[in-house]
């Protein structure tokens, strides 16, 4: 007895100790909420109210409550207010103008190789004329079929005498872009391009394309512009080629 009384544990620390088998017993067992996310509680009439772990913890005296952590999804808001509008975003690039010849094939007249465009005759275009955007440079890009007058082109009188057609491409009067078509007294023809080359045993009508390495570049404002075709050949003879048509766009890019 003597010995219970000296080592009898005080009163503060068999309270601490049983508050720990609380707690200790509280983090193995409860469940709260339970695994659907539900809170149970239990209240009597007066207001009190305890929370525990099911629905079936309440005593006979007290009523069932249940509660969830997260409530059921809401009626959907009303629709807010538009925001400003975003900047312009870059458009890439697009066709701006689509330039055809019209009427009927064109017969050249003969200059020598190397005449100024002023002299040459007139391919008639249609929709030729556009405005290039603020901020965009426009290229150009086309393609024109000829016919030769005979075979080999004009008479030639050595092989190696080249008779041409020449086709100037002008926009607001400038040159920007030219397509040829040289024929050669072995039956080809040729147009400046390693991979265009031609024979007149395939027939006597060709098309070939433009080249050109200017464009407009981009301007602070709109500016129109309008695109012309001229050409002739260096025929002497009489017989002369002719310019069946001519495709030309203008692609304007930002």
């Amino acid at each position: 007895m003597k010995w219970l009384r000296k080592h009898r544990p005080a009163p503060g620390t068999a309270f601490g100790f049983a508050a720990l088998m609380v707690a200790l017993g509280g983090v193995a067992f409860a469940a709260i909420p339970d695994s659907n996310g539900i809170i149970h509680g239990c209240f009597k009439n007066n207001g009190n109210l305890r929370v525990v772990e099911s629905a079936a913890d309440c005593r006979n005296n007290e009523n069932v409550l249940g509660w969830s952590q997260q409530g059921p999804q809401g009626p959907k808001g009303d629709t807010g207010v538009t925001g400003p509008q975003g900047r312009e975003g870059t458009s890439g690039s697009n066709v701006v103008a689509r330039a055809r010849s019209t009427g009927d094939p064109v017969t050249l007249v003969d200059l020598a190789y190397g005449a100024p465009p002023s002299s040459a005759s007139t391919i008639p275009m249609a929709d030729a004329t556009w405005t290039q955007a603020p901020g965009a440079i426009d290229r150009y890009f086309g393609q024109a079929t000829i016919t030769s007058p005979a075979p080999r082109g004009c008479p030639v009188f050595q092989s190696d005498y080249y008779s041409y057609a020449v086709l100037y491409l002008l926009v607001d009067g400038r040159l920007v872009g030219q397509a040829n078509l040289a024929a050669t007294g072995t039956g080809n023809y040729y147009t400046g391009n390693p991979d265009e080359v031609f024979s007149d045993s395939n027939g006597l009508t060709f098309t070939i394309r433009f080249y050109t390495s200017l464009y407009d570049f981009e301007q602070s404002a709109p500016v129109g512009h309008t695109l012309s075709v001229k050409a002739f050949d260096t025929c002497q003879n009489g017989t002369h080629y002719t310019v069946d048509s001519v495709k030309m766009d203008v692609v304007g890019t930002k």
